[in-house]
């Protein structure tokens, strides 16, 4: 081009074929656009491959329908599977069963949106040697261009270390709870107890200071005064 940048052209040649003989013609087309557009989405899936492969969480894409298409070696790594051994299972194969129902509303309800279909939960999850382990997923469904779910995408964070220290956590904390009602219960008594004590003790002096009176009015001759008890 005259100010020097470059574009790239499909050429066509034919013949054209004419009473007074054959002729050559030919057409050309500008394709740059074209080809950008491709290497820039060439790049991009070169991107997220790398990520896919080399992240250190786990990835699923998956079909609408909970088939397992591709897992990367974390996801492979964290449940203990090969990745011909995960595309044969779905989501409902490795999802705790007690778990399922609500992941289940959550990707219906993602699809029904037709778009964002995103979103974020922790989950139980089960891996091949039949041992239970916490992920907290982040999920997200990729639409065609009229709105229709045709994969979706999950990527899942080990927390079982997490999970199982505020496990721990909750348990001292109710053995906690329980060790504080017993202290306060054992306070209440130990109240009770010496409220007791020293109402005996008032009640021994006392006896002891009537029955000195009592026997001082004998040796007198007197009789006890009015006021004291009988």
């Amino acid at each position: 081009r005259p100010d020097g940048s470059q574009r790239l052209m499909q050429s066509t040649s034919f013949l054209i074929v004419t009473p007074q003989g054959v002729m050559l013609g030919g057409s050309n087309r500008d394709i740059t656009n074209e080809k950008e557009a491709e290497m820039r989405l060439r790049d991009s899936e070169q991107r997220f491959r790398a990520v896919f492969e080399h992240a250190g969480i786990g990835i699923a894409l998956l079909t609408p329908d909970g088939r397992i298409l591709e897992s990367n070696p974390s996801l492979q790594k964290m449940l203990g599977f090969d990745e011909t051994g995960l595309q044969a299972l779905t989501l409902k194969d490795i999802t705790h069963p007690a778990d399922y129902p609500q992941e289940e509303a959550r990707i219906r309800q993602a699809h029904k949106r037709k778009q964002n279909g995103s979103y974020q939960a922790e989950k139980r999850y089960i891996c091949k040697d039949g041992k239970v382990i916490w992920g907290l997923l982040s999920a997200t469904t990729i639409y065609d261009e009229q709105g229709n779910s045709i994969y979706d995408l999950g990527m899942i964070q080990d927390i079982n270390e997490r999970k199982h220290a505020e496990e721990v956590i909750r348990e001292t904390q109710e053995q906690l709870a329980v060790r504080v009602r017993e202290l306060e219960t054992n306070a209440r008594q130990i109240s009770l107890l010496t409220e007791l004590s020293n109402m005996l003790q008032l009640s021994s002096n006392a006896n002891e200071v009537f029955g000195g009176i009592t026997r001082a009015c004998r040796l007198r001759g007197e009789s006890l005064p009015s006021t004291m008890p009988r």
